[in-house]
């Protein structure tokens, strides 16, 4: 992550600290396994290897016809490339640039949903930081009410 984002050593060991910043990557990482997106991704790398497999089983003249016949059909469906392949992953993006605040920080929002109707779909990069709200609304003061660290 530090290299792939150009991160200072400086910067890298400031977000080390941040509690917050913390509970949002370990709550990102908790949605993506619920939402099946990391197994996905898992999936994907592996699936890489299936075509050869697959092909000597098709071409094998030893291979019970059942198993050719599947081999045949699960290339069929890795080689799809039309419109119900496309639909399954694609999203559609929205990024919106709406300039600068105050303190001169880009407002940028961003909005992801799947093209397919999905009435539970959520957006891959959206953290879902309810858990995280309901925590801080539980807390108690020890302040005194003061204004201070809880």
């Amino acid at each position: 992550m530090k290299s792939r984002h150009h991160l200072s050593p400086k910067d890298w060991k400031a977000l080390g600290k941040s509690d917050r910043l913390v509970e949002l990557v370990e709550a990102a990482k908790l949605r993506r396994l619920r939402n099946g997106a990391t197994k996905r991704e898992r999936a994907q790398l592996e699936v890489v290897d299936a075509p050869p497999i697959l092909g000597k089983i098709m071409r094998d003249p030893g291979s019970n016809a059942r198993h050719v016949i599947d081999s045949v059909k699960t290339l069929d469906t890795l080689a799809a490339n039309g419109a119900e392949a496309a639909a399954a992953g694609a999203r559609f993006e929205i990024t919106i640039n709406l300039g600068a605040d105050l303190d001169g920080k880009p407002v940028i929002e961003h909005y992801s949903k799947s093209i397919a109707v999905n009435a539970g779909d959520t957006d891959p990069g959206e953290i879902d930081t309810t858990d995280v709200i309901a925590a801080i609304a539980t807390s108690k003061s020890t302040d005194g009410g003061n204004g201070g660290h809880i």
